[in-house]
């Protein structure tokens, strides 16, 4: 029998070399696969967001239904203040709006200006509270027979509600006075001119004790804006009900302060949306739409008004 002997096979590791091309390819692949992610993500977002939309419209149909008309942009209240209030909280003038400020500082391409800058809340509800029935928000529990400013109103404006937030929005709530909204009624289409006469106000679903119907919606239901998105608001404000186009400001992600003879103006918001360059709209009939930012103005001017029997022959 022959001597044999046993040899046991030494295993060989990585090299160096080797190593670094494994954590190259690796590196590679996660940064191939994380824009991947994010596109899911914001997808998944954008589908949330035009399914709040789409509740939002079910609710003002549902309101139609029981009322006869949509909800008013905003109504006021017949007083700002109470008792129920510390003193120190309650302004001489029971007319002021209610002066605030955000709590902390929030770096936001785009709205720096305005997260230093919002300062009040106005004397009236907006349709968001009005429509909370519809929402089936009903613990939330505003009173609209009491004071805007009562301490129960103050606090029922705390409450978050989801479906009116969009869940793309990089704002913190943290930070804001009372709980946000990312949807605005439409106002319409002002041109500004220095003759009032000439203005056709009013031109949109929603603005101060409206009570448009669905034969007011000459234009037709599917061609004209309810509902859209923009960058921030507050639920309870009426300041934040509406949004409406200008041929003095851009189209999208703009604001303004409003009525300079006021102590102090209120900030004011166009349409605008934390989705890029896309922006969802819900349509008078409950439909709803994805526009881009690029529309034509024309076309975006159009389908702000309700009764401007303005021609739309093309795809938006």
């Amino acid at each position: 029998m022959s001597n044999q002997r046993s040899h046991k096979k030494i295993p060989s590791g990585f090299t160096l070399i080797e190593l670094l091309v494994v954590i190259t390819i690796i590196s590679i692949l996660i940064a191939l696969l994380l824009p991947a992610v994010q596109q899911a993500r914001e997808a998944s977002r954008r589908a949330s967001c035009r399914n709040n939309l789409h509740q939002i419209a079910i609710g003002m149909h549902n309101y139609h239904d029981s009322f006869g008309s949509f909800p008013s942009g905003f109504v006021l209240s017949s007083r700002g203040y109470d008792n129920s209030l510390p003193p120190a909280m309650i302004p001489s003038d029971d007319s002021n709006d209610m002066a605030e400020s955000l709590q902390c500082d929030v770096n936001i391409p785009g709205l720096a200006e305005l997260i230093h800058e919002w300062a009040c809340m106005g004397k009236g509800w907006g349709w968001h509270a009005l429509l909370l029935r519809q929402m089936d928000q009903l613990t939330v529990n505003v009173d609209f027979e009491s004071a805007r400013f009562s301490a129960n109103n103050i606090a029922a404006g705390n409450v978050t509600i989801k479906p009116y937030i969009c869940p793309s929005s990089a704002v913190p709530e943290s930070c804001l006075p009372q709980k946000m909204t990312q949807y605005r009624g439409n106002m319409g289409y002002w041109p500004e001119s220095t003759d009032p006469n000439a203005r056709p106000l009013n031109n949109g679903l929603f603005y101060g004790n409206s009570a448009v119907k669905f034969k007011d919606v000459t234009d037709g239901t599917s061609s004209t804006i309810m509902l859209g998105e923009t960058q921030l608001g507050l639920w309870p404000d009426g300041y934040s009900c509406c949004a409406r186009a200008r041929d003095d400001k851009p189209n999208f992600d703009t604001m303004w302060r409003g009525d300079q003879l006021q102590a102090i103006p209120a900030v004011m918001l166009s349409f605008g949306s934390w989705h890029g360059d896309a922006i969802h709209f819900a349509m008078a009939d409950g439909s709803t739409q994805s526009v881009s930012k690029l529309i034509d103005t024309e076309v975006y001017r159009s389908l702000c008004t309700r009764n401007g029997r303005e021609r739309i022959d093309y795809s938006f």
